[in-house]
């Protein structure tokens, strides 16, 4: 039985694979940061990512990982220091602008035979009526 070992994405550290680029440890850790920058942001709307790696002692690494995985979003207007990978557009969160997510999206769907677009946005799909999706779960909270 071979053992899928994966090096971790923050740390270095070699871990055993379960899905995920980061290891126990840092996962966790992120977890743990994560509640104490978005703590700080609630109060703080308007902080750039320096001034949050600053007050809460948090790597600015991690926040960028934050942002860049849709776990953080800063309020319009903010200088996060954040870019779209496609055009370099100030972002707030994730890796694209909307208007580039929205290119990709139909630059993909037109790759698609005919009988399938249409097909997957979610909770129009009827495939897909009544299944819980991660956006979904992400809106709720």
């Amino acid at each position: 039985m071979s053992m899928n070992v994966k090096v971790c994405a923050f740390c270095n550290k070699m871990f055993k694979y379960k899905g995920n680029a980061l290891c126990g440890d840092c996962l966790k850790r992120i977890d743990d940061d994560y509640t104490v920058v978005r703590d700080y942001l609630y109060d703080h709307p308007s902080a750039s990512i320096q001034e949050l790696s600053k007050e809460t002692d948090v790597d600015e690494k991690v926040i960028l990982h934050l942002i860049r995985n849709h776990r953080l979003e800063f309020a319009q207007g903010t200088d996060t220091g954040v870019y779209c990978s496609s055009c370099g557009k100030s972002i707030t969160q994730g890796t694209m602008c909307d208007k580039c997510k929205n290119k990709m999206s139909d630059m993909l769907r037109s790759a698609l035979p005919p009988e399938m677009r249409g097909q997957g946005n979610g909770a129009s799909s009827e495939r897909n009526k009544g299944r819980m999706h991660t956006s979904d779960r992400h809106d709720e909270r």
